[in-house]
């Protein structure tokens, strides 16, 4: 279709989330299989860690057949940023993909950003899958200051997206997610003290519905409620709208 497209995630580049773009195996622990995947891939920009995957890949000559696709590779955001090529592999330190309460700093953000720089300059589209993978740590570990800043974080990447959507008029916006871990209640709320008060009901995936907002150009299409898969026909079909 002529697209350039982006995955970003600030956890491992194989999860499952991130993995399910661009890969197609049958277990979300086969990271070197999932990585090896990126061969037969078209995303031109990956942003994430889990590093190992690809340099320790039982396809010893996985990173060189990646070059010979194009690939720039960087190890830090740095190296990154500062780059103008269109393909790029920014396999990241798993350090760097901490916590942002443990000091992760603007990882996301920048990430994000610099990727629409570069795919927005493709004049038939791009698209960009950007995760806020840690918010489901923080429920899987009941523990709300973690989940609450890693929202925080994931909040001001949705922030940055639609004030390009709204400069550039063509770009749909959709925030969703795969499922609600921890069981969460918001309880109490002071908005002058900055305080939230919640209670946790597992420390595992629940069934509750997940929203999906959607802004911008074909956004009336993700009205309802529908099982989740039913997004990919919809985010196929906001490309025909054009």
């Amino acid at each position: 279709m002529g697209f350039k497209s982006g995955v970003i995630s600030v956890s491992d580049i194989t999860d499952a989330t991130p993995a399910a773009f661009y890969a197609h195996q049958t277990e979300r622990s086969m990271t070197q299989e999932i990585a090896a995947d990126l061969l037969t891939s078209h995303v031109d920009v990956f942003v994430g860690s889990k590093r190992k995957s690809f340099s320790d890949n039982k396809n010893t000559k996985l990173m060189d057949h990646l070059a010979d696709r194009g690939y720039t590779y960087q190890k830090d955001l740095k190296g990154f940023v500062s780059s103008n090529a269109v393909k790029q592999l920014v396999l990241l330190d798993d350090s760097v993909t901490r916590r942002k309460l443990d000091g992760r700093g603007e990882m996301l953000n920048t990430s994000f950003l610099k990727t629409v720089e570069l795919l927005s300059k493709n004049k038939n589209g791009f698209f960009i899958m950007a995760e806020g993978a840690q918010i489901d740590h923080g429920g899987h570990a009941n523990d709300l200051p973690f989940a609450v800043t890693e929202q925080h974080d994931f909040d001001r990447l949705v922030g940055e997206a639609l004030k390009f959507a709204d400069q550039n008029g063509e770009t749909l916006v959709i925030v969703t997610a795969d499922h609600e871990t921890g069981g969460l209640s918001l309880l109490d709320a002071a908005y002058k003290k900055g305080t939230v008060r919640g209670n946790f009901s597992t420390d595992d995936h629940t069934n509750i519905m997940v929203p999906v907002f959607a802004y911008g150009p074909g956004a009336a299409d993700f009205i309802g409620v529908y099982p989740n898969t039913i997004i990919f026909s919809k985010i196929i079909s906001s490309y025909k709208l054009k």
